[in-house]
């Protein structure tokens, strides 16, 4: 997981993405929106990111962002069993990592 910082419209806006492959996160569209400025976070690393998707009827963006070193995630071929545990990721109002597991 990742953190995505975008600064436009004299705002900051914080949010979580995953690594799709390497150099490729996805994020949520109203993190990016109105950005003209966005950076990746891993760690104590920061890289400079360009939308190359932005679809905000599904809430969804897709960066490109050059010399990230994250690995990513693995994908699943079905859906996940009812029951089946899980967890929640994000950066709460911009901050440190937060991991729910139920």
């Amino acid at each position: 997981m990742v953190q995505v910082e975008s600064t436009g419209c004299n705002s900051i806006s914080f949010g979580s993405g995953f690594v799709t492959r390497r150099g490729f996160v996805v994020t949520n569209a109203h993190v990016v929106a109105g950005g003209d400025t966005v950076l990746v976070n891993k760690g104590r690393a920061t890289n400079e990111a360009s939308v190359v998707l932005f679809d905000p009827a599904l809430d969804l963006a897709v960066l490109s962002v050059p010399g990230l070193e994250a690995p990513p995630l693995s994908w699943v071929g079905e859906p996940a069993d009812r029951d089946t545990t899980g967890a929640t990721l994000g950066f709460p109002g911009g901050g440190r990592r937060l991991i729910t597991k139920p």
